[in-house]
């Protein structure tokens, strides 16, 4: 659950249980580039934010921005590093 105003998340355990990680913002089981999609929309055409909107950070900085999409191209196609939990 996120906690917009004191900017915190909370319940991983739950997240876990039902399959959700880093990275995997359209939250359909698998990081691929429908989560880079996902995150182009939100960012550039207006879209909608991910369910659980800290799965977008997955550079874990504060916020949604480039540099989330960037990390996970990379990991994606770059062999750069997985996202984790912050």
């Amino acid at each position: 659950i996120y906690d917009y105003n004191l900017n915190n998340f909370y319940g991983e355990d739950y997240f876990q249980l039902n399959g959700h990680r880093k990275g995997d913002v359209n939250i359909d089981g698998s990081l691929d580039i429908a989560d880079i999609t996902f995150i182009i929309d939100f960012l550039f055409r207006g879209g909608s934010p991910p369910e659980f909107i800290e799965s977008a950070n997955v550079d874990c900085i504060e916020g949604i921005n480039v540099s989330d999409l960037v990390y996970l191209i990379n990991h994606l196609f770059r062999g750069g590093p997985a996202p984790s939990e912050c």
